[in-house]
């Protein structure tokens, strides 16, 4: 005799796929991160090419935003109007902007510059230490066309910013810093960088050189904005705790710089 299937049991397993699809669902459509635990390895008592004693720490946790969509940037430039000694000549500090937009092929542009790709091999229009990259980019946007404000990181990979989240952030700005210029930027620039990148290679040199890439970054984009006609300035006055909280890093990716930037006044 056939025996008929079980009604609770075909129910149970209706819910379960539909439960598993919606879950899918979720992960297709929204930005996720994840903590990747980085594991290096341990060397004691060994003298390195700076000559001193170092250690690597056995592990540690580096965040990996997966972006799942992606915003595109225009193609940046390779040719500008204005020289090198010229941008050199006339680079300054800008911390008044005017109220009004950047062109996304402004902001394209000045993320290349700072760290975008130059090479088919993946080199960078910034030196890095051993070709180790341990800067990230991320830009907050309040006023450019054509682009939501919110925080985004560069992906610079794939010329592309992924969206971290949306939002004006003006109250966030007052827990950073107490200086204006970030609040009326159209966008600002954050560098962050990961202290423990390479670590077993360089020891404690690795802080300097981060800073060190850091600085490579910031000239390259001051010299950028002097040649798009548009102003900045780099900041180090504001509250590293609480830079890293706004953008959601580990404790060994603090914020190193803030780079507000916008059309002169």
């Amino acid at each position: 005799m056939e025996q008929k299937p079980n009604t609770r049991i075909i129910l149970i397993g209706i819910g379960s796929l539909l439960f598993i699809a919606g879950a899918l669902f979720s992960y297709i459509l929204y930005p996720h991160e994840k903590t990747v635990v980085v594991t290096e390895p341990v060397i004691i008592e060994q003298q390195n090419e700076y000559n001193y004693a170092w250690h690597a720490p056995e592990e540690y946790e580096q965040t990996v935003r997966l972006y799942q969509n992606s915003i595109s940037l225009p193609e940046p430039k390779t040719i500008g109007d204005l020289s090198v000694e010229s941008a050199i000549f006339a680079r300054r500090s800008f911390r008044d902007f005017k109220d009004s937009p950047l062109s996304l092929e402004e902001v394209s542009q000045m993320l290349w510059a700072g760290m975008g790709v130059t090479s088919e091999d993946g080199r960078r229009s910034a030196p890095s230490a051993g070709g180790g990259k341990p800067v990230s980019l991320f830009i907050v946007v309040s006023m450019v066309e054509d682009l939501e404000p919110g925080l985004y990181e560069y992906l610079e990979e794939s010329h592309a910013l992924g969206l971290v989240r949306e939002g004006e952030f003006s109250e966030e700005w007052a827990k950073i810093t107490t200086q204006p210029h970030p609040k009326n930027a159209p966008a600002v620039i954050l560098l962050t960088g990961d202290m423990y990148h390479r670590y077993h290679i360089y020891g404690e040199a690795t802080e300097r050189l981060l800073l060190q890439e850091s600085g490579h970054i910031a000239q390259n984009l001051y010299l950028q904005a002097e040649s798009l006609g548009l102003g900045m300035t780099v900041m180090g006055g504001f509250d590293p705790s609480a830079g890293q909280e706004f953008v959601g890093t580990k404790e060994n990716e603090p914020v190193v710089y803030l780079v507000p930037f916008g059309k002169k006044e």
